[in-house]
Parts: structure tokens; C-alpha cells; sequence
């Protein structure tokens, strides 16, 4: 069953790739100022509607040559980064890691990846209105909401944590 989704995602992953010689052609156009050479040569070159329309929306991933899903955020890029990280954090709950670790793989804007921070590296936590919190973290200012889980299997308390900026993910702390 394993091999069988890999074959399935190694498909969706080469629909929505751009070969090389169609990535050279257009990976230097302006997507907000395009001509109308530029927009002919686009639909002559990318016949996936999808995989154009986000070529045209949210321009191409250096890195893999694909589109990106939003403006600065590729879903394949940053899942892989995600992946390789998976064995350097854990909540101490794998319920919880392997459900941050599938909005990691299947995000495709940065505010629907989580990212585990420890609790400890929060600091100058600030009480607003007793459920919301505001925590200074060293890579970027979060605000905490406690949630209760009644799922005997997972943890007691649930922070989610977030701010909302290109480059900053929400989080999850037990």
C-alpha cells in the first residue's frame, strides 16, 4: 500500500513539474508584467491548466522548477525541508508529531504548517484575557491559546501559536 501512494505522489509531482528547456524559456519572466509574446509562448509551453494558472499566480520554484502554491511558499520544497527535520524535534506525544508533521507535508501556505516549539524556549509570556497568551520566542513573537483535548490517547493541553508573517509558521507546545 505504501509503494502504491509514492507511485501515486511521484505522479502528481511530475504532472506539476516544468522541464528544464520550458523552465529556462520562462523562469526570467516578469509574472505581473507579462507580454503578450510572453503570455502565448506560457500557454504554448504549459498545457496543465492547474499547473499554469499557478505559474501565472504565484511564478516558479527556483529550486525544483515547479510552480509555488502561494507567492512565497512551495509545497514540495518545503515539505522535503519539513521531512528532513522530522527526527531532530519531538513533542514527546507521536499523535501529535505525526499530525504536525502532516500539515507540514500537505501545506500549501506557510500558515497551515505547523512547526513544534518547546515550551522552555518561550519567554516574557504575557496573560490576555486568561485564555489567550502572547510569548516571545527567539525566532519570532507568538500568541498562545490553550485548547482542552478530551482523547485519553492525546495530550491534556494544546497550544496553538502562530503570527502571521512570510516567514513564520503556527505551533503547537504540550
Amino acid at each position: 500500500m505504501k509503494e502504491k501512494r509514492q507511485i501515486t505522489k511521484f505522479k502528481q509531482e511530475k504532472r506539476f513539474a516544468i522541464c528544464d528547456d520550458v523552465f529556462e524559456q520562462i523562469k526570467d519572466f516578469n509574472i505581473d508584467d507579462l507580454t503578450e509574446e510572453q503570455k502565448l509562448l506560457i500557454d504554448k509551453l504549459i498545457l496543465n491548466e492547474e499547473l499554469k494558472y499557478r505559474y501565472k499566480e504565484y511564478c516558479l520554484c527556483r529550486e525544483c522548477k515547479k510552480p509555488k502554491t502561494s507567492s512565497k511558499w512551495c509545497t514540495a520544497c518545503n515539505a522535503k525541508h519539513f521531512q528532513q527535520n522530522f527526527k531532530k524535534w519531538t513533542s514527546g506525544n507521536d499523535d501529535i508529531d505525526k499530525f504536525i508533521q502532516d500539515t507540514q507535508l500537505s501545506a500549501t501556505i506557510w500558515y497551515k504548517a505547523l512547526e513544534w516549539i518547546p515550551y522552555d524556549r518561550f519567554y516574557d509570556i504575557e496573560y490576555i484575557k486568561n485564555i489567550l497568551q502572547k510569548a516571545d520566542d527567539p525566532d519570532m513573537e507568538v500568541a498562545l491559546k490553550s485548547l482542552v483535548i478530551t482523547d485519553k490517547n492525546a495530550a491534556k493541553e494544546t497550544t496553538i501559536a502562530g503570527k502571521e508573517s512570510t516567514e513564520e509558521m503556527i505551533s503547537i507546545k504540550n
